[in-house]
Formats: structure tokens, C-alpha cells, sequence
């Protein structure tokens, strides 16, 4: 409900979970839906009406057969826990297994000097919002200003930008670079709170630029993928 005030749109964005519950993937629901109603969320497919496990393949032995060739599996926990988080599993289990080394620790660098006059009053912008800052004293100490990390996702208006609405995971990427997407069709999925959120394009275009992975942890307002 939140996301659909924020979007602009009643029933804009639905999470998968609802999606499948309107097509019956949750089984028979207490009361009958409008037809119109699910043909608006989920557009026209068919619904099942029958026991929803029914109609899946058995998918165990496989999955299995997939975690020892990654050489995921100690003990049969391991197999379900591959089962039911493919995305995040493989790296959780290979550190259950192996420790990752740690890179070592580079040492700072001296402070610059500073041969100027350093400012005692200044204006800071922050997700839109203006914020006076006053520096009380600096007993002569060097003062530096930090880089921004280079790897770190833009947060502003970029051309083409679209953004995360919440803070989650990274689940699936449905796109690469260079691809040519339609409005409304699927960039990636975001895990919130065990839900997931589609976000899908706004515009018809070409994937340019795609600034995470599968598994990275984003906020709300980050830009996930320039589509131009």
C-alpha cells in the first residue's frame, strides 16, 4: 500500500508474493476475486484451480546434483538451504566452508598540509535538504576532505536513472547492458522483509548502466539502473 501512495498508482506495484496469490500459486482464496480486478495486476493468464503443488516438478535431485558440482554440500541442510536461496546460498556456503582471506590492511596515507584559509561556515546538501555547518575550532590540526568511494551508487537525478524505492537485496538482474527493454518490463527484483519487488522500467529503451549485483544490499533512493 505504501509503495502504490509513493508510485503514484493503485495496485502500480505489487510485490511477486501477490501476483502468485492472485493466480492461485497460494491456493483457493476465503472469498472469490473479481476477474477484472486480477486481470489488472496480473494481466491475462491463466489461474490454477487445482492443489497449487501439484503442478511442479520435482526439483530436489537436481538442485542437489547443482550444489555438490558448486561444492556447496557438507551435510543435507546444505541442499536445502541451496533450495530455498539460490541467489545467496552459494556465497553463504562457501564461507561456511572456506573463510574468504581478508585483503590486508593498507596503511593511510599523512595528512596533506593545508596553506590556505580553511572555511569556518558552510552550506551541506543532503537528500535534498540544506544544512548549515559551522566549524568551532581546528587547533591547527590538517584538515582533509574524503573522497567519495568510486564504487559507491549514485544517490541524485542521473539521466535515465531508475531508482530503488526501498532498502533490500538484490535477488535477480533480469537485464544486461546494452539490452533493450519496453516500459513496464522487469530490470531486477529486491528482497524486502522475505517479499519480493519487482522494479520494473519506466520508459521503452536500452539498458546502459547497471550499477549492482545479485546479493548487494541497496537503500531507498539509490539508482540501480540507467535506462535510456
Amino acid at each position: 500500500a505504501v509503495l502504490n501512495v509513493l508510485m503514484g498508482g493503485r495496485y502500480k506495484t505489487v510485490t511477486n508474493e501477490v501476483r502468485d496469490y492472485l493466480r492461485g500459486l497460494y491456493g483457493k482464496s476465503p472469498k472469490a476475486l473479481d476477474p477484472a480486478f486480477i486481470e489488472s495486476v496480473v494481466g491475462p493468464v491463466d489461474r490454477i484451480d487445482c492443489r497449487p503443488a501439484d503442478t511442479l516438478e520435482p526439483v530436489y535431485d537436481k538442485m542437489k546434483a547443482d550444489a555438490e558440482g558448486q561444492g556447496l554440500v557438507k551435510k543435507e541442510e546444505d541442499v536445502l538451504t541451496y533450495i530455498l536461496y539460490p541467489a545467496i546460498a552459494p556465497a553463504f556456503l562457501k564461507g561456511e566452508k572456506k573463510a574468504e582471506p581478508m585483503p590486508e590492511p593498507k596503511a593511510a596515507a599523512p595528512a596533506a598540509s593545508v596553506d590556505y584559509e580553511i572555511p569556518r561556515s558552510m552550506e551541506v546538501e543532503v537528500d535534498g535538504e540544506v544544512f548549515a555547518v559551522r566549524i568551532l575550532s581546528v587547533e591547527g590540526e590538517s584538515v582533509v576532505s574524503a573522497e567519495a568511494d568510486a564504487n559507491q551508487r549514485p544517490r541524485g537525478d542521473v539521466p535515465g536513472g531508475v531508482k530503488s524505492s526501498i532498502q533490500g537485496m538484490v535477488l535477480d538482474i533480469k537485464v544486461q547492458a546494452g539490452q533493450k527493454v519496453s516500459a513496464g518490463d522487469t530490470l531486477l527484483v529486491l528482497e524486502a522483509m522475505k517479499m519480493e519487488n519487482p522494479v520494473v522500467s519506466p520508459v521503452d529503451g536500452t539498458v546502459t548502466e547497471i550499477f549492482v549485483e545479485n546479493g548487494a544490499v541497496v537503500q531507498s533512493g539509490d539508482v540501480l539502473v540507467v535506462v535510456k
